[in-house]
């Protein structure tokens, strides 16, 4: 009898934890992506640990997976990878306090270059975003939607070549040919993101 009570305990602990478990696989898991204006058409790629996009998403502000799939991308060790034109690219590690909360907040960072005094950008760090554009934004998303996520922002992709520079950070190991180079490709990027490729 003395033996009984100890593992009628313990039973009852496994399945409370087994419902709990259980019930919580029946929530999905919500990204909520936030900023202090409005963007659109942000590109939501599932990276793998090879560096390979699995899956990828086109969102506005929120996102919801299954929460059978993201226990699935926890054990496979998949990371988020965030790009957009406007916004800098993020990347995040999702990890099992994601699957036990449910939600995940990203706040958007906007690389403000039509602001009224916008400093000056490391040159290799924008035309690695522009190099991002490129390769994973425009083939993944629709003409359409690419156009809309750029409306009436057109200025800031033109001023974030301007002030991309090679006076700052890792810009400066730059000599002028290489400059001039990237910056025509960059524009030639934001030609792109208007037409389809």
């Amino acid at each position: 009898m003395k033996l009984e009570r100890p593992f009628r305990k313990l039973a009852i602990a496994l399945l409370i934890g087994c419902a709990l478990i259980g019930a919580s696989l029946l929530v999905p898991f919500k990204i909520y992506l936030t900023s202090d204006r409005a963007y659109s058409g942000v590109l939501v790629e599932l990276i793998d640990k090879e560096g390979k996009a699995i899956d990828s998403f086109i969102v506005d502000n929120q996102l919801q997976l299954d929460s059978f799939y993201l226990v699935k991308l926890l054990v496979d060790g998949v990371s988020l990878h965030l790009v957009h034109p406007l916004l800098k690219a993020q990347n995040i590690e999702l990890n099992w306090g994601h699957f036990y909360s449910k939600n995940l907040n990203v706040t958007l960072v906007c690389w403000c270059a039509d602001k009224s005094y916008p400093k000056q950008e490391d040159l290799v760090s924008v035309f690695a975003h522009f190099a991002d554009i490129k390769s994973q934004y425009i083939p993944k998303v629709p003409q359409m939607i690419r156009r809309e996520s750029v409306a009436e922002h057109s200025k800031a992709l033109y001023m974030l070549v301007a002030v991309a520079s090679d006076r700052v950070g890792e810009g400066r190991k730059l000599n002028k040919r290489n400059v001039r180079e990237r910056k025509n490709i960059m524009a030639e990027v934001i030609d792109m993101i208007y037409i389809d490729p």
